[in-house]
């Protein structure tokens, strides 16, 4: 089973003030602020830092308790998830720092705005940190694959390396296909699509330090040419490299701009942190 989102969009409440825009299943985070969840018999606070999931047959409404900054995405399970509405995840930023980053790194994403591909891709990774912190808090646990995991390491530590399915699988002694079929197991995603994530994840962070070339960060990431390293940038995220990071840039600026008429000091980790993929699938 896979995740699916296609909109994900930052939204300034006034005190009050009800997130109109819902219909249907959202994943909200709370940068800044408060909200009031709203449902038949109960009330629920979710603070700062805090995540929220709802699914479609939930009923509910989301008002600000105090002037809030939220994200908001039409996250939802493409099967049966078994995981309970609403799900709410207290300390989602401490707890997620790298998808916490992630989230606060690209605000405005959905069709039309260049970036589908970006936020396809990391449906299934806020869906694992939203479904960890739950079997965490529950006392359930964690269905994770060791070999897997060690793949993942593997990757993370040396992106830079010539990384092929048949390599992965000899590392562990499996077949192709069997690798394969527990990566979409454990992710929704295969081999390769996790490798391009935590390569692209790599990229992010290089840029946002602004201070290596393209080509330095390319060969950096593992690919063989700046020229390859673009093509890949512009397919996840719809820009390429260099005006991905002068947009970021523009971001943190508007950012700085913004926080001094927040109710709360914006989140250190959103600013600071550059996102890793370990962060995201090691709660």
């Amino acid at each position: 089973m896979s995740w699916l989102m296609s909109r994900l969009n930052r939204v300034c409440l006034s005190t009050e003030e009800a997130l109109v825009e819902l219909s249907g299943p959202r994943w909200v985070y709370v940068e800044t602020g408060e909200l009031l969840l709203s449902m038949l018999g109960s009330r629920n606070r979710i603070g700062a830092a805090d995540a929220v999931l709802l699914d479609a047959s939930t009923s509910y409404r989301l008002v600000a308790a105090v002037d809030s900054v939220v994200v908001v995405a039409d996250l939802h399970a493409s099967g049966r998830s078994g995981v309970p509405s609403p799900l709410i995840v207290r300390h989602f930023a401490a707890r997620h720092p790298g998808l916490t980053a992630l989230v606060g790194s690209c605000p405005q994403q959905g069709p039309g705005t260049g970036t589908a591909h970006f936020t396809e891709s990391y449906g299934n990774l806020i869906a694992a940190a939203m479904t960890a912190s739950w079997h965490e808090d529950s006392g359930r646990p964690e269905e994770t694959d060791p070999v897997v995991d060690a793949i993942v390491s593997a990757l993370t530590v040396h992106p830079e390396e010539t990384w092929s399915v048949e390599r992965m699988a000899e590392l562990v002694h499996l077949s192709r296909s069997a690798l394969g079929e527990r990566f979409r197991r454990s992710f929704g995603l295969g081999p390769m699509e996790v490798l391009r994530q935590i390569r692209m994840d790599r990229a992010r962070g290089l840029l946002r330090d602004g201070t290596l070339r393209v080509e330095s960060i390319a060969s950096r990431v593992g690919y063989g040419s700046a020229a390859a390293f673009v093509r890949a940038f512009v397919a996840q995220h719809g820009l390429p490299p260099q005006q991905w990071r002068e947009s970021q840039l523009r971001v943190r600026a508007s950012g700085d701009e913004g926080a001094g008429r927040a109710a709360k000091p914006a989140l250190a980790a959103i600013a600071t942190t550059a996102p890793t993929i370990n962060a995201v699938l090691t709660p």
